[in-house]
């Protein structure tokens, strides 16, 4: 028996239509449990404020009861036992009472260590204390106990430099979320021997970004030293050290060439984590294990790069029943190399239309698994912690998150309304060629579905899922005040929040200088909306699409915006409400449907009936009731790369649930460590 049966066996059918639980350290919040939950026939919802909870209650859940509808319910409260007695009297009394933490769960470990650790490691943990743990353990124990048994790491173990870059590999190319605690426990470890004392293990071990570029400035000193080994002799390269211009720390020739270490290379390179390098002979090199770290502009050498990178990138499509940070993952490294494909300013070569065919038959694919994966996991996201957030409604209490821990005083919050994740590749390219002080941490977020931006743009500025705004869920005349009031109940004053849309070009230097005042501003919500109307005015498919938004960009004005911001002390995020898909229409219905613009993707209906004897019309048009939707909003989406338009007219459309559309970039901009502020 796994952690989630032992929780999940609690829960009887027909026992108690209404169930109240305590969950201080947010058990119920893993996303495959509440999969779980739902497959038994329990909803589940979150007890955060008394307003929002009551309106949900009385309107999806009571007036179900009173019809004599059968519900189980879940109340959640991310707080201790005793606080059950704080809930309103008659929910109190008529619920059923199940308490459950990490301390039951875990009886003999660290509980505060145990906190730190994603849930996706509870099993393996759970499953090893089963018969090795007999007596309780103190925290140091506890770290290293999850380290040998969850990760497999033994630190003392790592006494050289090709354990340590093996090490290193693991953790960062396998997405190992290691927590920080037991990273610093490993440091300690390896700070014990001067072996590593020239290494700048805390910033290596915490940093993916910056492993890259430690080994990325390394190679080629091993290059060089691996085509001149024999003339120079095999330590003569370190006196080269300084003319390589090193910006870390560390040995100056890292083994590339071993064992360990060399099963990373070829991939690394094929996947763009790692840049190949110029140097001299390289013919010679050619046909050696190191040709995907040399440079060869020809383009054959191009095309077969990107074709040796999408047939990687195929074999890793997630599975269905995989957690939602493969598929956040996974869509990262689909959308860069669909930018390389679609980008054509992003090289001086051609992508042959073979390789966009193949691509398309790729991403067909993987879109078959996500949409399949969407519908058995899309509602566990709704209950995840915002730490990072997962959905975008989560923007706002993470970002309020920063300010209580003082990492951030200054927020300014740049939503690219219609901008996907493959598009955001194309702009930043354009932005680090304007301005080589700017660094990005670049995550991934679920846009709301529909992915309409009257739903998902104000679930961002709300903070809210859209069962809590029905009234307004079809125009997004509210942001301004919704914005106004998340800020304000974080105790933040009117007077120091702003938000603005329709920011377009021009007039975002014309609004920072004349009508933005960045000494009463701390909180600045953007909304830049060019993306969107190239978007609806596209006819010249995914090509076309990053053409125009590679132009939108070399014209400057978001690296003005983003410059502005971070002299004036703010930091500094970029999202999107949703991205975006070339379809081909296959007729618009008109029949009751509430959204008839823009959203070509989607139709929205009143009346499931109605909605489903549209459907009948449309081949594989696909009806869709996940929770979290107010009541009477029943989505209809169009299947695959079609849309609820002329039929054969071809589009650049949103409101779907591909790849495309749901997965947005959720991405922190700074301006580097030296870069001058106000």
């Amino acid at each position: 028996m796994g952690w989630r049966d032992s929780i999940l066996n609690e829960f009887i059918n027909d026992v108690s239509k209404l169930t109240l639980v305590a969950d201080p350290d947010g058990l119920l919040t893993e996303e495959l449990l509440v999969t779980g939950l739902r497959e038994k026939g329990f909803e589940i919802i979150e007890y955060e404020d008394a307003i929002s909870f009551r309106y949900a209650y009385e309107t999806k859940y009571r007036s179900r009861w009173d019809k004599g509808i059968t519900t189980d319910l879940v109340v959640v409260l991310r707080t201790q036992e005793s606080d059950l007695e704080t809930l309103p009297y008659d929910i109190y009394e008529k619920g059923r009472k199940l308490s459950f933490s990490i301390n039951k769960l875990f009886p003999n470990l660290s509980s505060p260590i145990i906190e730190e650790l994603d849930k996706k490691y509870y099993e393996k943990l759970f499953q090893s204390q089963i018969n090795s743990l007999s007596r309780r353990i103190g925290d140091n124990a506890t770290r290293d106990y999850i380290m040998e048994n969850v990760f497999g790491i033994k630190p003392d173990l790592v006494n050289t430099v090709p354990q340590l870059l093996n090490l290193l590999l693991r953790i960062h190319y396998s997405g190992m979320n290691l927590p920080q605690n037991l990273s610093f426990r490993i440091i300690k470890s390896l700070q014990k021997t001067t072996r590593f004392s020239d290494w700048p293990l805390e910033t290596l071990f915490s940093e993916k970004k910056t492993f890259y570029k430690f080994l990325q400035e390394r190679w080629p000193l091993f290059v060089d030293s691996y085509n001149y080994i024999e003339e120079k002799g095999a330590g003569a390269i370190n006196s080269k050290k300084a003319s390589y211009g090193l910006k870390y720390s560390g040995p100056a020739k890292l083994p590339f060439d071993d064992n360990d270490v060399k099963i990373y290379i070829d991939d690394l390179f094929a996947e763009g984590k790692l840049q190949p390098v110029s140097c001299v002979n390289s013919e010679k090199l050619k046909n050696t294990w190191i040709r995907f770290g040399i440079k060869d502009d020809t383009q054959a050498e191009f095309i077969l790069r990107i074709d040796t990178r999408l047939d990687k990138l195929k074999s890793s499509i997630p599975r269905s029943d995989c957690d939602h940070s493969k598929w956040l993952y996974f869509a990262s490294e689909y959308a860069s190399l669909k930018s390389v494909i679609y980008s054509k300013n992003s090289s001086e070569f051609e992508v042959t239309s073979s390789i966009q065919n193949k691509f398309m038959e790729f991403s067909d694919l993987a879109n078959e698994k996500f949409l399949e994966w969407l519908f058995n996991r899309y509602q566990g996201l709704i209950t995840l912690p915002p730490m990072p957030p997962v959905i975008v409604n989560q923007i706002p209490r993470y970002l309020q998150r920063q300010r209580e821990e003082n990492i951030s005083k200054k927020i300014a919050l740049i939503v690219i309304d219609g901008l996907s994740l493959n598009q955001w590749f194309t702009i930043k390219k354009v932005l680090e060629s304007q301005n080589s002080k700017l660094e990005f941490i670049e995550n991934c977020i679920f846009a709301w579905v529909p992915t309409l931006t009257s739903v998902s743009r104000q679930a961002i500025f709300s903070g809210k899922i859209p069962l809590y705004f029905p009234d307004s869920i079809n125009t997004t005349s509210g942001e301004s005040k919704s914005w106004d009031n998340y800020w304000e109940n974080a105790g933040i004053n009117n007077s120091q929040v702003i938000y603005q849309k329709n920011l377009l070009g021009e007039n975002i230097a014309e609004f920072l200088e004349s009508d933005f005042n960045s000494q009463n501003t701390t909180i600045a919500g953007f909304v830049i909306n060019t993306i969107d109307n190239i978007m609806h005015g596209m006819q010249l498919g995914e090509e076309g699409m990053h053409n125009q938004i590679e132009q939108w960009s070399k014209m400057g004005f978001l690296n003005q915006m983003i410059t502005y911001l971070l002299k004036n002390n703010y930091d500094v995020w970029i999202t999107s409400d949703h991205g975006n898909i070339e379809s081909t229409g296959i007729g618009n219905p008109l029949e009751g449907s509430i959204s008839k613009i823009k959203g070509e993707r989607v139709r929205i209906f009143k009346d499931p009936v109605l909605r489903n004897e549209v459907a009948k019309k449309y081949e594989s048009a696909i009806e869709w009731n996940t929770p979290g939707l107010p009541e009477n909003y029943y989505p209809l989406f169009a299947s695959k790369k079609s849309s609820f338009a002329k039929a054969g007219i071809k589009s650049i459309s949103h409101g779907g649930i591909s790849i495309d559309e749901t997965i947005v970039p959720f991405i922190s901009v700074s301006g580097g460590k030296n870069y001058e502020k106000a």
